[in-house]
């Protein structure tokens, strides 16, 4: 049996369905579950503990996960513990882990971006700013994240691991929920944001996404003609 952990209820039970799918016995356990009691009352051979994927994580909030998975390690059945945290590799709460003594696993969701549901983007136009496709910005998506956490509890993992999914550029990680991605400058790809359109583009302080279901036959109607052509 394979514990999963983490107070975004939502994605504890992607994780767990994911991982029922690639033939593992999983349970997803209440965000204030006492660990070490549930790895005993389970008999779980490994146990995840998610920090901060679709939510802000402090490095706080990190270390308190990180004390859950030690000490839940400690449990008869010597699990295996996977850590997926969005903190630096090198950051403190990933040293005490590896200083614990604990057999674990650490998976970085650094880059991830909570993408809207499929559905819920399904035939959306999308307008994606050319400077986004630069392979620096590529982006580690849900779908990534649970293929490696699958790798990761498997009977055959070593320990002492740290493993990172694989990264996609935006206009992939956006194709695969069934958006119709429209590459284009940025300026254009930031005058339809502005005009209320799913857009991402690259401003000064970082990405700037919407993909929310706004319309976007204002933002169409103000953008050079060429533009829809692009690709």
């Amino acid at each position: 049996m394979i514990i999963v952990h983490g107070t975004d209820e939502s994605f504890v039970g992607d994780v767990v369905t994911h991982l029922s799918a690639c033939g593992h016995a999983a349970v997803g356990v209440n965000a204030d579950a006492h660990l070490f009691s549930e790895v005993c009352a389970y008999k779980a051979r490994a146990v995840v503990g998610i920090v901060g994927v679709r939510e802000h994580a402090t490095e706080a909030d990190c270390q308190d996960a990180v004390d859950r998975l030690v000490s839940a390690s400690c449990a008869p059945t010597s699990p295996r513990v996977v850590l997926v945290t969005p903190g630096p590799i090198d950051g403190p709460h990933i040293e005490a882990l590896k200083q614990s003594g604990a057999p674990y696993v650490v998976m970085s969701s650094a880059g991830i971006r909570g993408l809207a549901p499929p559905a819920y983007l399904q035939g959306s136009r999308i307008w994606l700013s050319r400077e986004l496709l630069e392979p620096h910005l590529a982006v580690v998506t849900e779908a990534a994240l649970l293929a490696t956490l699958a790798v990761a509890v498997s009977d055959e993992t070593s320990t002492g691991l740290e493993l990172t999914p694989a990264r996609s550029s935006w206009r992939q990680a956006l194709e695969l929920t069934g958006a119709r991605v429209t590459s284009v400058p940025n300026w254009v790809a930031r005058a339809a944001y502005a005009l209320g359109a799913p857009a991402l583009y690259m401003a000064n302080d970082g990405v700037r996404t919407r993909l929310g279901c706004e319309p976007v036959a204002e933002a169409l109607g103000a953008l050079p003609a060429d533009v829809s052509a692009a690709a």
